[in-house]
């Protein structure tokens, strides 16, 4: 489903360039004349993002302006700013950082860069909606899960092939101390057993060759090391496709070489706060949830938290632009293997799978044991182009290598899945029926088509995927 996309600039020509770039892309969009325009049609905060003219003024002065049009209410709630300037000088784009914009680029923009920076933006603000979801469904067990402070960060890695540090890096040293470490590419790779991991990577474009440095980015991204922590690279100024191919590769943030040493550390604490965030949402199954919502044997959540967590995700479907995917996973023959090696062996090998689902799926994701040799799982922000992949990769993960039994023998398990997807607005018209009705016949009918496959992909051999059309 498309994100919502509000426009501010006073330029018609710059609105219906813009507006034109993002609806062929398949978003939203909503075009206005000034920020006082946008208030009076609505509450900016109903957007998934703002694209922001600064042309002419001062940056700080005209995101503050458009936060006080925001409804009141909780200030994470309003969405990001991207402000679009045609003298995005490195003071300009450290006075909008300072305001509470995400970021400033220089207008005009390459088209590929501002699809880019919308996608990276847009995956952040799915991660902080779902640190709320998983909230609200707390709360319908009694539970309320304190929020994360932030702390002062401790392991920031600056990865570069300079000796010395520039004027910027040292005001990195100044405000992280000993936590600002230097690496080589090799290094930071590699990573060290005996050191605590680093919570964010810096990319030094400056000093690497433009291969090494991209050629990096994926292979932090691929290490348990560094997999969940944010990288920020460092690009040479009028290097524009280094910018868009880091972003594209897993970079959670991009900024020129230029860039001063108080945004670097603005930047930083920025992405700090954004992991303690992914961070709560990976450790919600140790909180206070554990005994109410959670499964003893696998330390999955369990049934009733997940159908508590599928209600609201169809709701936000309902009202919103976000679909989601949910999938059924069954174990393959899982009453022969209890009959040949035993129940002990069987609850091994649902520790195992639950184990191999847990590590492949996003922090964002949803798995939870659904009854027996069954689990749930939900993805949001995946639509049904991605659904079908993401399940044989699932599929694949678990059966491409045998589960090692207590006796010290081994087993080949396999699973089958069935999917379903809902809040697809991309999908038939059929498949919308739904928003007019109440999410509790919903989660019947998506668990019903998501069950439904499942038993076509046993019945078609097993081992395998199947994917419903049109499931409500």
């Amino acid at each position: 489903m498309a994100a919502r996309i509000l426009i501010i600039d006073e330029i018609p020509t710059t609105r219906m360039l813009v507006s034109s770039l993002l609806a062929a892309n398949q978003y939203e969009v909503v075009s206005k004349r000034g920020v006082n325009d946008a208030a009076e049609s609505g509450d900016p905060s109903e957007y998934d993002v703002i694209l922001l003219s600064v042309n002419g003024c001062d940056p700080a002065e005209k995101v503050a302006g458009l936060a006080q049009t925001a409804e009141a209410g909780d200030a994470a709630a309003n969405p990001p700013v991207l402000c679009l300037d045609r003298n995005a000088t490195p003071d300009r784009r450290l006075a909008a950082l300072q305001s509470g914009a995400r970021d400033l680029l220089r207008y005009p923009v390459s088209d590929s860069l501002l699809l880019a920076r919308l996608r990276s933006i847009l995956r952040e603000a799915n991660g902080l909606r779902e640190v709320k979801r998983r909230q609200t469904a707390a709360a319908t067990f009694g539970f309320a899960e304190a929020a994360t402070p932030f702390q002062s960060a401790r392991r920031v890695a600056l990865v570069t092939a300079e000796d010395q540090l520039r004027p910027a890096f040292a005001d990195l040293a100044s405000a992280f101390g000993s936590a600002l470490s230097r690496h080589t590419p090799e290094e930071a790779v590699s990573g060290s057993e005996s050191a605590s991991p680093a919570d964010v990577f810096i990319l030094d474009g400056h000093s690497l060759p433009r291969a090494r440095e991209l050629g990096t980015l994926p292979e932090l991204r691929a290490r348990t090391h560094s997999r969940h922590a944010p990288i920020l690279v460092l690009h040479a100024a009028n290097d524009i496709d280094a910018a868009i191919l880091a972003l594209d590769s897993g970079a959670t943030d991009v900024t020129a070489d230029d860039a001063t040493g108080p945004e670097l550390v603005l930047r930083v604490k920025a992405l700090l706060r954004q992991k303690a965030a992914e961070d709560a949402l990976r450790r919600s199954s140790e909180t206070s949830l554990r005994l109410a919502a959670t499964d003893p044997l696998t330390g999955l959540y369990n049934r009733r938290y997940a159908q508590a967590y599928l209600k609201d995700a169809i709701k936000s479907a309902a009202e919103g632009t976000h679909p989601f995917a949910l999938m059924m996973v069954d174990i393959d023959h899982f009453k022969k293997i209890n009959d040949v090696h035993g129940h002990p062996a069987g609850d091994v090998v649902l520790r195992t799978v639950a184990d191999r689902l847990r590590e492949t799926l996003r922090s964002v994701d949803l798995v939870a044991r659904f009854g027996g040799e069954e689990f749930l799982i939900v993805l949001p922000g995946t639509d049904a182009a991605r659904a079908g992949p993401a399940a044989n990769r699932l599929r694949s993960k678990i059966g491409d290598l045998p589960i090692a039994l207590d006796d010290g023998s081994s087993i080949k398990v396999t699973v089958s899945i069935g999917v379903a997807v809902g809040g697809d607005r991309a999908a038939p018209a059929k498949a919308q029926t739904f928003m007019a009705n109440s999410a509790e016949p919903v989660v019947d009918r998506l668990l019903s088509a998501a069950d439904h496959a499942l038993y076509n992909a046993k019945a078609a051999g097993r081992n395998r995927i199947e994917v419903a059309f049109n499931p409500v």
